[in-house]
């Protein structure tokens, strides 16, 4: 259970990101004039020489035939590098949370226990266990969620055991150890289907990341198992600083004799 704590990041991340994007739409539309003002401000403070925004903007070695009129610097500066790298920025955004991950991420805070169970719905919780996990629910699994989730609401979120948590994984803990996840049973299992999935989305991340620092051009000819072993060691650093290694020596000293010593 204890990597399971670390998906939160993971789902806020994601939040974080949709609001990145509204805020980038926003600058894009309405932005321009209150940056451009803040850019000006700074040339003054500076004396730098302010360019002529109504200017014709020049293009290459400035000979006619190879400008434009209509463009000035301005124009060009707002057209086609602010709102340009805003794009570019919106594209980036929107390839690493696209909406039917955003949806399903959604979705599952409709789960989440912060603020005393604030963001709870049932018909999103539903939703949730009808759209993304069809397989693991099944027949009239749907229905019998539902009827679950009336009486958790009634039970659970008013017992003062499950206030202030600030997780699913403390939420499943607290279900399993009140045994309350055997009669809603179904509750359990999609708890733990989202906590699956946002574990295997970080550690993925994690994973492709680490590899990169393993497996350098000075180390390309790794084998899977040797490549294997080294991010194990390099992403659970953590838990690789309290094994002590003269004990890992001795263990593999004991498996069978040797004909030399270790040391």
């Amino acid at each position: 259970m204890r990597n399971l704590v670390r998906p939160g990041a993971t789902r806020w991340s994601s939040h974080f990101g949709s609001v990145q994007k509204n805020l980038l739409d926003e600058l894009k539309e309405d932005g321009w004039d209150k940056f451009l003002s803040d850019v000006v401000l700074f040339y003054e403070k500076h004396e730098i020489i302010v360019p002529d925004m109504d200017a014709a903007y020049k293009v290459g070695t400035s000979r006619s035939s190879q400008q434009k009129d209509d463009i000035t610097i301005g124009h060009y500066c707002h057209i086609s590098i602010f709102n340009a790298i805003i794009d570019f920025q919106l594209m980036e955004l929107t390839t690493r949370f696209p909406d039917q991950s955003m949806e399903l991420l959604s979705y599952s805070c409709a789960l989440d226990p912060t603020n005393n169970f604030q963001s709870f719905d049932i018909d999103k919780i539903c939703s949730l266990a009808q759209k993304f996990y069809s397989e693991d629910f099944f027949g009239r699994d749907i229905e019998d969620l539902r009827r679950q989730l009336k009486l958790y609401k009634l039970d659970v979120l008013i017992d003062t055991r499950f206030q202030d948590m600030s997780s699913l994984s403390e939420l499943l803990q607290g279900l399993i150890a009140t045994g309350k996840s055997k009669p809603y049973f179904l509750v359990d299992r999609l708890i733990r289907l989202v906590l699956t999935l946002l574990v295997s989305t970080a550690s993925t991340e994690r994973a492709f990341s680490a590899m990169k620092l393993v497996k350098t051009s000075l180390r390309n000819k790794m084998d899977d198992e040797f490549l294997e072993n080294c991010l194990i060691i390099f992403i659970e650093r953590e838990l690789a600083d309290i094994i002590d290694a003269d004990s890992v020596i001795d263990t593999y000293a004991s498996l069978k004799p040797r004909t030399s010593r270790f040391f």
